[in-house]
């Protein structure tokens, strides 16, 4: 089963604070072997500026290859109408040549390989953890120490300026730490009297 996560969360408070971090947000779908078993996900991540999806806007689809030899990229137009009729056009010229040739179209991949997908759970990366808390007095400390507690490493912390006892997005980026642990810690901040919503952005920085 693969993990599935839209944009529908995705604030332009968050796309601001990953650009003061150095990133950008980008809806990525990523296979990455490990060992005799695959990640498989589709969800919104935190993406270095300096990472050749990073510039990837509109219209344009890309698809970046990492191997033991070298990185390869690969990106053009994937929607609207010249994208739309070029696709289309292409397949119109395949079935006239199916139809031509009696063939049955390309050759397959005849590399299949049976793995196993990995849990959500077992993912270890670095995230960006967005909390609407109230702005009181010990709220930070209430929230750093439940991270601590399911053993979430911190290495920054953002509390934009807000009017007291007012809510406020804090963000909190974490050290590299496995999914479960990220899941309990959101866990137990939801639960804290002071926190209205908790929500986390994963790091993407390519390792494995």
């Amino acid at each position: 089963k693969v993990y599935r996560e839209g944009i529908t969360r995705i604030l332009t408070d968050d796309i601001e604070y990953a650009r003061e971090l150095g990133y950008t947000i980008k809806l990525l779908a990523i296979a990455r072997r490990i060992g005799e078993d695959i990640e498989l996900r589709v969800q919104p991540v935190l993406l270095p500026l300096s990472h050749p999806l990073s510039t990837v806007f509109g219209v344009e689809n890309a698809i970046y290859v990492r191997s033991r030899t070298r990185d390869l990229t690969f990106r053009g137009p994937g929607a609207g109408g010249d994208a739309t009729g070029s696709a289309m056009v292409g397949d119109i010229i395949d079935a006239i040549r199916n139809i031509k040739y009696e063939a049955r179209g390309r050759v397959g991949c005849t590399c299949m390989r049976d793995l196993t997908v990995l849990p959500m759970e077992s993912l270890i990366s670095q995230n960006c953890v967005r909390v609407l808390a109230l702005d009181v007095p010990g709220v930070l400390g209430k929230i750093a120490s439940e991270f601590g507690n399911s053993g979430v490493s911190l290495s920054a912390v953002k509390q934009p300026v807000s009017t007291p006892g007012k809510l406020t997005n804090i963000y909190f980026l974490t050290h590299r730490i496995q999914e479960r642990n990220i899941q309990k810690a959101i866990q137990s901040i939801q639960n804290l009297d002071v926190v209205k919503d908790v929500y986390a952005i994963r790091v993407e920085d390519g390792e494995s």
